[in-house]
């Protein structure tokens, strides 16, 4: 700081009270105010914690999760799905995939074709698959939006080759 400015922030020191005695007194008297107050330690309840824990679970569980409907839809198509010998061997690890919209009761409502493989036949044998399957599981309430919105069916020539060999 600047000697010119030190009488100018000696003014505003004593104006404001700054290294007075009594703004000195206010901020002892402010440390005790905070240091009297009781420290409060709260456990939680452990019956209670694991009756929200439950009531979470079961909700989870009633209204469903996303993953695991989209799992369970994949399973069928795939069950359903019986690409030749020769698109297997031709396609070792290939991937094709369509959004399909489920309505509230589980039939098929439309297919858009996803990311396709390439290869008309495989992904057509796919196509095939999906159209083959009846229904799929009714969805749980809260996915009815999502569900109709569209659900990713993957199918892979690298699971079906898996499943060909009897692993």
């Amino acid at each position: 700081m600047h000697r010119a400015h030190l009488p100018a922030f000696a003014a505003c020191a004593l104006l404001f009270g700054w290294g007075s005695p009594a703004a000195a007194q206010q901020g002892q008297d402010l440390d005790k105010l905070l240091n009297s107050i009781p420290t409060v330690q709260t456990q939680p309840d452990p019956a209670a914690a694991a009756a929200a824990e439950e009531e979470a679970r079961r909700k989870a569980d009633e209204e469903g999760s996303l993953p695991a409907y989209v799992s369970a839809c994949q399973t069928l198509a795939f069950d359903a799905w019986a690409p030749s010998k020769g698109l297997l061997k031709k396609h070792p690890a290939t991937k094709t995939s369509f959004l399909v919209s489920v309505g509230a009761d589980g039939s098929i409502l439309g297919v858009k074709a996803g990311v396709l493989s390439g290869d008309k036949k495989l992904d057509q044998s796919a196509l095939d698959a999906i159209a083959a399957v009846p229904k799929f599981p009714v969805p749980a309430p809260s996915l009815a939006y999502e569900v109709e919105r569209g659900v990713v069916i993957e199918l892979s020539t690298k699971a079906a080759n898996k499943r060909a060999a009897g692993k």
